[in-house]
């Protein structure tokens, strides 16, 4: 949760809100009041993600994975998964970030950006999202490591299914790392927070994202750390001890997502029953 509050009018232009589960549900509700919007003027579904159905029923394999993208699976495998935005770890020190992976012994290293970060350049908003950089030619430097993998296809859950542990930032993408119950490591980006969140006009408190339970509760899932000397320790003991933290992820769990592996089934239901086709 890297945002406190949408626009209001962004907030009002809908008659139906699906939820993916009670920590959305509880984030708009601060936002209805912040923005002082009653949500009964709004229906509220809890629908689940259907994007994470095939992830949670086990259609990937992390040996199927790995295998196709001519990685050792003996290995264990950190899959580095930032956000695109200003001030985030990517454009602060992401090439920092996979040095510091590529020299761990016996791991796998895959990265995957988030889907705009590949922004072509004759797009408009190719400096917005990408920062004015290739990131496809800029990390084709790291090809020369035999367990690394730039991974460009837009489907991130086969890789979520494929790796131990996950590198991340501000992304919500460990949320989805999280439901598997694996250990997540956040870089901490003080840039983000003090500018980039300020920039946009959408009248965000920095310091609500990082003190509230709600927005920051996926990091306390999780290990975070304020500098790179810090991550390849991060890294190994994630490694050598998954199993902790694995109480608070569990239990966070709970709070993000309804209806696990039924999201699609759940979101066609209601559908037709918004249209009374059903």
């Amino acid at each position: 949760m890297k945002m406190e509050s949408y626009p209001r009018n962004l907030l009002l232009n809908y008659n139906v809100q699906f939820f993916s589960g009670p920590l959305q549900r509880a984030q708009y509700d601060h936002m209805f009041k912040k923005n002082q919007i009653a949500s009964a003027s709004i229906r509220l579904c809890d629908i689940g993600y259907p994007k994470l159905d095939a992830l949670l029923q086990g259609e990937y394999k992390r040996l199927d994975v790995l295998h196709e993208l001519g990685l050792d699976a003996k290995k264990p495998t950190v899959l580095y998964a930032p956000a695109w935005d200003p001030g985030a770890s990517l454009r602060s020190f992401g090439e920092a970030v996979i040095e510091k992976l590529t020299s761990l012994d016996g791991v796998n290293v895959i990265v995957k950006l988030h889907p705009v970060t590949y922004t072509l350049k004759k797009n408009p908003n190719f400096d917005f999202y990408t920062g004015g950089v290739d990131w496809v030619e800029r990390l084709s430097r790291f090809e020369k490591y035999p367990n690394f993998r730039h991974v460009v296809d837009y489907k991130i859950d086969p890789l979520l299914a494929a790796s131990d542990v996950m590198v991340t930032d501000i992304s919500s993408v460990a949320l989805e790392f999280i439901l598997l119950d694996k250990p997540v490591i956040y870089l901490d980006c003080p840039e983000y927070f003090e500018k980039t969140i300020k920039q946009f006009g959408w009248n965000n408190d920095p310091n609500y994202i990082l003190n509230n339970p709600d927005a920051k509760a996926m990091r306390n899932a999780g290990l975070c750390i304020s500098d790179l000397s810090e991550l390849v320790n991060a890294v190994q003991e994630c490694i050598d001890h998954p199993e902790k933290k694995s109480e608070k992820r569990t239990a966070f769990s709970r709070r993000i997502l309804y209806n696990p592996g039924r999201g699609a089934e759940t979101a066609a239901k209601t559908v037709l029953e918004l249209l009374r086709l059903e």
